[in-house]
């Protein structure tokens, strides 16, 4: 490969080719000769001597034939092309359809040397002569030819100035004794024969070249023109690759507890890792977190079995992976040293896109050596006896007869604040209360929708109506709409499973919504205002898991496809809900039944697993 840089470069062709030229360059050096078998490799393998003719520069320009069916009037019926290596071998012949040919593109013979060329070839070529035509070479005779001795006249001895301007011709003889040659090629064209020579040294120079060893050598020395063009090529790779230093900036975001309050003013230095490229600086990004289904029935378990509920937030929990990619980033704003210097990243920072993964990897290594197992149902859940740990990034919820403290952790004390959701326990009566009061009045603010008049219900039709023909939805009102679904559909995940139904219907329009579809949104908004304090309640003693489901027929009018839905309860709560439309279309209303109920069965077989686990011990 080492071989295959400096010709690669001297074409000025892209790298991808890189292939191509690797198999021209061996077949250069097959058809120049070796020091220990004084022939060449060719020679040795087939038993007779290459045609050098089909020999050009690698890159040569030339024109291919297009097929006459693509050829048009008043155009060319060519295309240009370059030269990229050789094809086939002796054993197989390539025939091809479409003519190429060629611009003349004789290997490359130094600008000093070229006078000599024409003089010492002035009196001995014809162009008749074949190349290598006649060489009068006998095997059976090599025995008795060692040698050739080749009578010179004035004509081929250069003039003084001419030596003293003309850079030598070929490569220095070495000191050590010569052996006589095994095959001699005998031929009258001796000015031919010293051309091809001249030609296949400059092949051989540009292949078999030495390697700087630094940085100076290769911009002081002879090519250094060429190893200028390679630091480019690499620099530039570098940027395109990704390697160059990520900017970030810095995030703010204050943590609230339970009514909302202030507890701590947060600052994150997040990297822009928009700016990543995946192989180059990041593979595997993938971190498993808690499902809603899992901690809500942690939150069941520990309202039946009267367990302590503790929350921990780890502080720049980020920091604790170390990353193994080689990755670079901008000092962070405000403490900048003004070097112009960039840091190399030895551990994991927000915002890049393999941080969550490298921090659970890093987690869950942490919480295994303290005997802690991850949950085959949930890997964000890990557990050890009746202690349950569930992770969401870097928000923990601890549920245990006792506390475990676990790295450098800030401990909220008992949970009353939780992804969104106020945590409100009543210890005598066993009972856990989840709401999302505080997040639902921010949505509200958001959309402009707090001082909105409340609704009874969340939709009043399951049908809109067709939009107009051609009519397509601005980008104001496409991300509207995409961040109203978003903030309703976490709502519905959290406390809020009766909007299920409501949220399903109009996400289907995402992609080109209407007025009457955000009119619909904004009919949830209203409902949402008017049961704001509604909570999800778990109470009572261990009960079993109890599910429900239902599903209608062809009740989507567009496409006759039914809706089907299920929520499955532990205690008083619902831990899991979802309202989908069906896959294809049932032919009646019995099918319909079965493929909502398999939904659900699927459901109910892994909520029944993740039970089990949470309560084997």
């Amino acid at each position: 490969m080492e071989k295959l840089t400096p010709t690669l470069l001297k074409s000025g062709l892209a790298l991808k080719w890189w292939p191509y030229f690797l198999k021209a360059v061996n077949h250069f050096r097959n058809l120049c000769p070796t020091a220990r078998i004084s022939i060449t490799p060719y020679q040795a393998w087939y038993g007779d001597i290459p045609d050098l003719s089909h020999m050009r520069v690698l890159g040569s320009r030339g024109w291919a034939l297009l097929p006459s069916s693509k050829w048009k009037k008043m155009q060319s019926k060519s295309i240009q092309c370059q030269l990229l290596g050789y094809e086939g071998n002796r054993e197989e012949n390539v025939e091809v359809e479409n003519p190429i040919v060629l611009e003349p593109s004789p290997l490359p013979i130094a600008s000093g040397e070229a006078n000599r060329s024409e003089e010492v070839g002035s009196g001995e070529t014809t162009p008749d002569e074949s190349p290598l035509g006649d060489t009068g070479w006998d095997p059976d005779q090599e025995s008795t030819r060692s040698s050739i001795h080749v009578a010179t006249d004035e004509r081929e001895v250069p003039s003084e100035a001419t030596e003293a301007h003309a850079e030598p011709w070929l490569p220095e003889r070495s000191t050590r004794r010569q052996l006589p040659s095994r095959y001699i090629l005998a031929s009258t064209n001796f000015a031919f024969l010293a051309t091809i020579a001249r030609q296949l040294y400059l092949v051989a120079r540009d292949i078999d070249q030495s390697e700087p060893r630094t940085f100076k050598e290769a911009t002081q020395g002879p090519h250094r023109r060429l190893w200028w063009g390679g630091l480019k090529d690499e620099h530039g790779s570098l940027i395109e690759n990704g390697r160059k230093a990520l900017r970030g900036k810095w995030v703010f975001k204050l943590k609230r507890g339970e009514n909302g309050q202030v507890l701590r003013y947060k600052a994150r230095f997040v990297v822009r890792g928009f700016e990543q490229r995946e192989g180059i600086d990041f593979n595997e990004t993938f971190a498993s977190v808690v499902k809603p289904m899992s901690y809500k029935m942690i939150f069941a378990i520990a309202a039946a079995l009267d367990l302590e509920l503790e929350q921990m937030d780890v502080k720049t929990a980020f920091l604790y992976g170390l990353v193994t990619e080689e990755i670079y980033v901008q000092q962070s704003e405000g403490f900048d040293d003004g070097s112009g210097r960039v840091c190399k990243l030895l551990r994991a920072l927000y915002g890049l896109k393999q941080a969550p993964r490298v921090w659970y990897e890093t987690l869950s290594t942490f919480l295994k050596a303290l005997g802690f197992k991850p949950l085959l149902s949930d890997m964000g859940v890990f557990m050890k006896g009746h202690m349950f740990i569930a992770v969401y990034v870097d928000d923990l919820l601890i549920a245990g007869p006792s506390k475990d403290k676990i790295v450098a952790m800030t401990d909220l004390g008992p949970c009353k604040y939780y992804l969104g959701m106020s945590v409100r326990r009543d210890r005598a009566t066993r009972s856990i209360f989840l709401s999302q009061t505080t997040y639902l009045e921010k949505v509200l603010r958001d959309f402009g929708m707090d001082q909105c008049a409340p609704n009874a219900t969340p939709f009043s039709i399951s049908k809109f109506g067709e939009p107009d023909s051609g009519y397509k939805a601005t980008d104001e009102l496409k991300e509207w709409y995409a961040k109203a679904i978003g903030s309703l559909m976490y709502l519905m995940l959290g406390t809020r499973p009766d909007i299920a139904f409501a949220v399903s219907l109009c996400s289907r329009h995402l992609g080109n919504p209407t007025n009457e579809h955000q009119t619909a949104v904004k009919r949830i908004f209203r409902y949402l205002k008017g049961s704001q304090n509604l909570e999800l309640v778990y109470q009572g003693g261990l009960q079993p898991l109890l599910g429900y489901t239902d599903s209608d027929w062809a009740g989507d009018l567009e496409t006759r496809r039914s809706t089907s839905g299920y929520v499955f309860n532990l205690g008083t709560g619902a831990i899991s809900c979802i309202s989908k439309r069906q896959m294809t279309v049932a032919l009646s209303s019995c099918e319909a039944q079965y493929m909502g109920q398999t939904a659900a069965a699927k459901e109910a077989v892994w909520l029944r697993g993740l039970l089990q686990e949470l309560l084997k011990e």
